[in-house]
């Protein structure tokens, strides 16, 4: 059996915390309080992505295409159209 470690503070005080709705095992820091799963399925946009998103939807590229292209999610291409992009 492998120790995790929590992502934010690095402890290794972890205990299991029952299933995601995707059916895989959620941990939670006792240190900290975070909830995590070793290999998420959601994969946070780097920077890089958020741009791309950007430039499409400026050149009038419909948001399907766009987020198709990108991986992303449909929900952030229209933050993007709106303008509430998280800071990143």
């Amino acid at each position: 059996m492998t120790i995790q470690t929590c992502p934010s503070c690095e402890s290794q005080e972890v205990s299991r915390n029952g299933l995601t709705r995707h059916g895989k095992q959620n941990y939670q820091c006792r240190d900290c309080g975070r909830q995590f799963v070793l290999d998420p399925v959601w994969k946070a946009i780097t920077p890089q992505q958020y741009g791309l998103i950007e430039r499409m939807l400026l050149n009038r590229v419909s948001s399907t295409q766009a987020t198709s292209s990108t991986q992303a999610t449909s929900s952030l291409s229209m933050s993007c159209l709106s303008g509430d992009h998280p800071a990143l």
